[in-house]
């Protein structure tokens, strides 16, 4: 799409990727995260979507920009090399959100929003409540989504940015062999032999309750990868001890119904942090 920028001028002027440190994630990602490009990681709580931001903001090698929802950034779990070019600010509003992302224009290698489901569940839910009569609340949704990744693309493009966007997950229910497999993998469906409905873990922004719809491909298009971050539970642990788990992360491209599953343990930042700590309600 175009964005103002020539082709010669982004392939002279591409940066390297930002590297995660997690080996087999950044393989999979083509080297690490690319400039230029939107990722969405989303999971349930504790998964360790806030600790993988962390990482990355100590990685990155320039000023980064935290965009704080309904959660504030830990910053405590930040090393003061990091906490010296970490700057944040807060949107609790998706039109806020919105303006700020169309008016930024200091440039940021590395842009995190922590919470983008949840300023868009709230934002859908209030359209709902003032507007009874509006028609199709997902079309709604596909469009403002759209306008926002829209100016995020063109910032991002302009700027050589990487933008991570840090998501809750939500259930949904199919009926069982209605659709085409899941993107996330059959590995986290609970089916049953009977008719009955399933329920799949999902990103919020497609999940977001009085929204849901099939048109998100509107939108998606803008996602360079989605991260899902789960935990894989050793079945064959006994019920006596504490369950033995492992992060594990799947990785897909939107419109391709392609996944790549691998073993994602998120390094600990500089600070010691003990296991059982819980990061905050984002993990």
């Amino acid at each position: 799409m175009p964005v103002g920028v020539s082709l010669s001028q982004l392939i002279a002027e591409s940066p390297e990727p930002l590297v995660s440190g997690i080996e087999l994630l950044d393989e999979a990602l083509g080297g690490g995260f690319q400039p230029r490009s939107i990722y969405e990681i989303y999971g349930p709580p504790g998964t360790g979507k806030t600790q993988l931001g962390i990482s990355l903001v100590e990685r990155s090698q320039g000023p980064t920009l935290w965009i704080e929802t309904f959660q504030t950034l830990p910053t405590s779990l930040l090393s003061p090399k990091a906490k010296q070019h970490c700057f944040r600010t807060r949107c609790t509003k998706f039109t806020q959100l919105l303006y700020l992302w169309q008016t930024l224009s200091e440039p940021y290698p590395l842009v995190i929003i922590d919470g983008l489901s949840q300023l868009l569940c709230d934002h859908m839910n209030h359209l709902e409540q003032r507007s009874s009569g509006l028609n199709n609340l997902h079309d709604t949704k596909c469009k403002h989504l759209a306008t926002l990744f829209t100016a995020i693309t063109k910032y991002a493009h302009q700027t050589s940015s990487t933008v991570l966007l840090l998501n809750h997950c939500m259930n949904t229910s199919h009926l069982n062999g209605a659709l085409a497999p899941f993107e996330d993998g059959s590995y986290f469906l609970v089916t049953s032999t009977a008719k009955r409905n399933v329920q799949v873990l999902r990103s919020a922004l497609v999940a977001s309750g009085v929204a849901m719809g099939p048109r998100d491909s509107r939108w998606e298009c803008f996602l360079t990868r989605r991260i899902a971050l789960f935990w894989q539970w050793d079945p064959s642990s006994s019920a006596r001890n504490k369950p033995n788990k492992s992060r594990i992360a799947i990785l897909t491209t939107p419109a391709r119904r392609d996944a790549v599953q691998v073993p994602c343990k998120v390094q600990q930042t500089l600070h010691v942090i003990q296991d059982d700590v819980v990061w905050d309600s984002e993990g």
